[in-house]
């Protein structure tokens, strides 16, 4: 049996087919190079981790969407309430007003629940806390209805250097309390110029109308229960506001009941049923020790429609203004 052989031509190469002796040179990383990238690479992790653990931590989403509320008669005691997305508010939609008339000034230094935050003129304990309850009041009923405008109503009582009105109090009052929501901000104002109840009512109307536009279809006053009777059987009249649009919320104190509707008859029921628009020395003199600081509106100005009703001095109880006004019928 005979072998075979296979042959295999292997080609000759020459000098100018040879391969460059300039090909790349095989890359290595040295120990020491390989450390160093080590060492800074956990230098950087180390120090991103430190970063994380130690940064401020941002607000939890709910309370980022949430606010505080406060209710209470007297505490600050806190609820959270979820908001509704804050919608811009058209002051040319608003329908009605809602008034919390001022009876004392908030210094805004202290919380509006220490007493001593408040100047009151005729102290007794703890009225500060019912003032607290008209103006938590006044937010319940705003929070009711979307088309409403609240007003803190009060002039400066106090002489200077005491800029202070008792409407900006109580409404520096409800936001120092957190009762001022998003939702609600933009529709909590002031009217700083009333010296009493007959001008927190009438003011009120021109200051809605200088925010709105508008004269109020629905009216609602948060304040003294003892005083309700004032305000639906005198001054409304006075005004020949129809009281089927008008609410009044009374809200007193458990303290005195008996001197305060006392009180109410001398010096608020019975003045203003002689003198429907405080233009007796009795009434106005009241008005002029309320204005230390002689501060004067330009509601004739800015509500023109009541310009006439704004400057009527009656002769006599029966003898009430007969000029055409915005609501009538």
């Amino acid at each position: 049996m005979s072998t075979k052989y296979v042959r295999i031509n292997i080609p000759i190469i020459s000098n100018s087919e040879n391969w460059s002796k300039n090909t790349l040179p095989r890359r290595r990383i040295s120990i020491k190079t390989f450390r160093t990238i080590f060492y800074f690479l956990l230098l950087v992790s180390f120090t991103l981790n430190i970063f994380y653990f130690t940064r401020p931590k941002p607000l939890p989403v709910s309370e980022l969407l949430y606010t505080s509320r406060i209710k209470s008669k007297s505490t600050e005691t806190t609820i959270n309430n979820p908001l509704k997305p804050v919608k811009p508010v058209k002051y040319s939609e608003l329908t009605d007003l809602i008034i919390v008339p001022g009876h004392g000034v908030y210094q805004n230094e202290l919380s509006p629940t220490n007493e001593t935050s408040w100047d009151i003129t005729f102290k007794k304990k703890d009225q500060h806390k019912i003032f607290l309850r008209h103006i938590a009041g006044g937010i319940d009923a705003l929070k009711q209805h979307e088309r409403a405008l609240l007003l803190f109503s009060g002039t400066a009582t106090r002489p200077l250097p005491t800029f202070m009105t008792e409407a900006l109090g109580y409404w520096l009052a409800a936001k120092k309390l957190n009762w001022l929501t998003p939702e609600i901000f933009s529709r909590v104002m002031t009217e700083e110029f009333a010296r009493d109840s007959y001008e927190n009512l009438l003011f009120s109307i021109c200051r809605f109308y200088e925010i709105t536009g508008n004269y109020p279809d629905r009216i609602t006053v948060v304040g003294f229960g003892f005083k309700k009777n004032r305000f639906i059987n005198l001054h409304l009249k006075a005004i020949r506001y129809p009281k089927i649009r008008f609410t009044y919320i009374g809200i007193d104190s458990d303290v005195s009941p008996l001197e305060d509707k006392n009180g109410e008859l001398k010096n608020g029921y019975g003045p203003f049923k002689k003198d429907p628009y405080g233009c007796s020395e009795f009434l106005s003199s009241k008005k002029k020790s309320r204005n230390p600081q002689n501060k004067i509106h330009g509601y004739n100005l800015s509500s023109p429609q009541l310009s006439e009703l704004i400057n009527y001095c009656s002769k006599g109880h029966n003898d009430l203004f007969s000029g055409k006004l915005p609501w009538d019928i």
